[in-house]
């Protein structure tokens, strides 16, 4: 049958606009549509073409795999980006730089570690020639938590910092061997050692040039140079001072008269355990002596003494001996005893000897000790505390590491604690000789 189409329209969209793709098929150039002519019956059968392909069906697998990659990269940016400011914020931690730490207690505040020394935020520019400034800082010793910093009036270049406690509880630094300030526990503040304070002490108005600390604990004098280049003996216990050490040494070999208000005190000592130092073996002596109010307590020596050579010095029932070695005895002799006002000494350790040992601290009811146990290169130090009154050992802590050692040490003991200063940080014991915290300024 002939064709009769006069006009030919898309069937799917109504648009005329249609070219033929090959003999009876034809395509919509609007909607992209493609239809046929079926010559028997004149029907136009069409079907969609869409350019846009069906996307094959997801696989499960494939999907669980995306999600758990981009977690992983939520997490990656996360854990990034805490890092990131987990650093920004160390670099901007003030941190200390060539101090020294120590130790006070106070009723308000508990025990609270002392840091001295410069700050890292605060570091004068390289060219400048004026010095960084000092600074003192207070940190409670169980969380290590700043408490306070205070700027101290002075600056410098390198940086010396020694602690000291009197016997009344003062604590005292020194700053470069020049410059001395006191600790309010209390305000927790420095007070300068200024000379509004020592110009009117005896033998200090031409001023400082050099501070150095006692030799032994408790001493409650500084050795001060002035600047005339005399040595001038600070007793800061009864803020006087004496000038040349045979004035000051001269001072501690006083009399006294009934009107004196006189009293005892109780010392230790470590001391020479036999005439051989070698090993540096020591013994522990305690004595009593008498004391006036208002001057320094005079020094006690000891010596070991042949017992034939000094037979008829024997005879003095005061020189009693402390110890015996062989042909030796250790005594203080009746010259240093009457002159030194000693009314008793004693091993008071007996059988027990320390070697390279070193007297930290002692109060009227313990004594804190440092020292080997034996003379050999590896021997690991001990800290031990004694009961004051028998000798107890109440606790022993073997120190983990013996170059802490090589630094001159001091201790405090306290009513909760112990304090010790090692060489490059402080450390705070309970006690029952548990390391609460450890500390450093450097």
């Amino acid at each position: 049958m002939a064709k009769r189409i006069n006009a030919l329209k898309c069937p799917q969209c109504g648009s005329g606009n249609v070219e033929e793709i090959r003999t009876d098929f034809y395509r919509c150039k609007n909607c992209s549509s493609e239809f046929f002519i079926d010559s028997d019956d004149i029907n136009v059968n069409h079907y969609i073409y869409d350019k846009t392909p069906t996307p094959p069906a997801a696989d499960p697998k494939k999907i669980l795999l995306g999600v758990v990659i981009a977690f992983s990269f939520i997490v990656l940016f996360v854990i990034l980006g805490i890092g990131k400011k987990k650093y920004a914020e160390a670099r901007q931690e003030e941190t200390w730089i060539d101090g020294n730490a120590f130790f006070m207690e106070t009723p308000t505040s508990g025990p609270v570690y002392i840091a001295a020394g410069k700050r890292s935020k605060h570091l004068s520019p390289a060219n400048t020639k004026s010095g960084d400034p000092v600074f003192l800082g207070f940190y409670d010793v169980a969380t290590k938590k700043e408490l306070k910093i205070v700027e101290l009036p002075i600056k410098a270049d390198r940086i010396d910092i020694r602690f000291a406690v009197l016997s009344n509880g003062a604590t005292y630094f020194v700053v470069n061997e020049k410059t001395m300030f006191q600790v309010d526990k209390q305000a927790k503040q420095a007070i300068e050692f200024s000379p509004e304070v020592y110009k009117n002490i005896d033998g200090l108005a031409s001023g400082i040039a050099k501070i150095e600390l006692p030799y032994e604990l408790y001493q409650d004098y500084f050795r001060i140079t002035n600047n005339a280049g005399l040595e001038v003996y600070y007793w800061a216990a009864a803020h006087k001072s004496y000038i040349g050490s045979d004035a000051f040494f001269d001072a501690k070999r006083y009399s006294w008269s009934d009107q004196d208000s006189i009293i005892p005190i109780t010392r230790f000592k470590l001391f020479d355990a036999d005439g051989e130092t070698i090993n540096s073996k020591k013994l522990l002596v305690k004595y009593t002596q008498q004391t006036k109010a208002g001057y320094p307590a005079a020094d006690v020596y000891m010596d070991w003494m042949s017992k034939s050579f000094y037979g008829d010095e024997r005879r003095d029932a005061s020189d009693t001996p402390i110890d015996t070695f062989q042909n030796e005895y250790l005594a203080i002799r009746n010259g240093y005893r009457k002159s030194a006002h000693v009314l008793t000494a004693q091993n008071f350790t007996p059988g027990r000897f320390y070697f390279d040992a070193r007297l930290l601290a002692f109060t009227d009811t313990h004594i804190l000790l440092a020292f080997k146990t034996s003379p050999a290169d590896d021997e690991r130090y001990k800290l031990q505390l004694l009961d004051a009154s028998a000798g107890k050992i109440v606790w022993t802590y073997a120190v983990d590491d013996n170059e802490k050692m090589y630094y001159p040490m001091t201790g405090l003991i306290t009513a909760n604690g112990v304090f010790v200063d090692f060489s490059r940080e402080a450390a705070y014991f309970d006690q029952n000789g548990k390391l609460v915290s450890e500390f450093s300024a450097r």
